[in-house]
């Protein structure tokens, strides 16, 4: 399965509801100030489940994962305000003996049709620094950007553009399997076809080529054939005629 970040941030967001807001793509600061990105940001909206910030990193491909830890101070410009670093990946992208010290692991899997952020190694406390100025602001500018009514019918859309991305998927894989049954049907009727014309005359030969064509010039498969024979009666009992001819011959 090829996952997208936008699934990946789905099933982050799901394990988030009703707890946190989700914050996606929050810069370091406001205006020039702003030299990295986070890929969401989690805050934490009651003190029973506490007032928390978590920096997310959405990684999608081993060589995306690769790349960040090449240079893992680049997410510190907002991690270091932030109570937890995650990751957040499909399976097999990041392994734990890979990830930072103090890094956590939510690995996102697909449960049915709903999206599931599942925690492989937990993110260990980060001793965070005040929130400076310009990352308020920055934060404040996502949230009104994010809920705006343009974002939200972007949002919309890429969901839907989403589950029907994986309905066709699905749908796809059933449709290979299918042709692949058939072509073996298909291979192996030819095949023997093919073994009983080997005994056959010119007048044998061209006598089924009619007939083959009149019912609708493919030779397909021999139960759509024979389905089209019962509609044609007399066509069906020349060609099963000729073809007993021939398989005798062939004995």
């Amino acid at each position: 399965m090829i996952w997208t970040a936008t699934e990946v941030y789905d099933g982050v967001a799901a394990r988030y509801e009703n707890e946190a807001v989700l914050i996606s793509e929050v810069a370091n600061g406001a205006g020039f100030s702003a030299r990295r990105h986070m890929d969401a940001l989690a805050i934490g909206l009651w003190p029973s489940r506490g007032l928390y910030l978590h920096a997310i990193e959405i990684k999608v491909s081993r060589s995306d994962f690769r790349r960040e830890i090449a240079n893992p101070s680049k997410a510190d410009d907002i991690a270091k305000y932030c109570d937890h670093m995650w990751i957040a990946a499909p399976k097999d992208v990041v392994p734990l003996d890979e990830l930072p010290g103090n890094w956590g692991l939510y690995e996102v899997e697909l449960k049915g049709k709903k999206l599931k952020a599942v925690i492989k190694r937990r993110a260990k406390p980060i001793d965070a620094k005040p929130l400076d100025r310009g990352f308020v602001v920055s934060i404040a500018r996502r949230l009104v950007e994010q809920h705006s009514a343009a974002h939200i019918l972007e949002g919309l859309t890429a969901t839907a553009r989403g589950e029907g991305y994986r309905e066709g998927r699905a749908g796809a894989a059933e449709d290979l399997v299918r042709l692949r049954t058939d072509l073996a049907h298909t291979r192996s009727e030819h095949a023997g076809l093919r073994n009983a014309l080997r005994g056959a005359d010119a007048f044998q030969v061209g006598r089924i080529h009619q007939i083959l064509r009149s019912l609708g010039g493919e030779m397909g498969s021999l139960n759509v054939l024979r389905v089209r024979a019962r509609e044609i009666a007399k066509q069906a009992d020349d060609l099963e005629t000729i073809t007993k001819a021939l398989i005798k011959q062939g004995e």
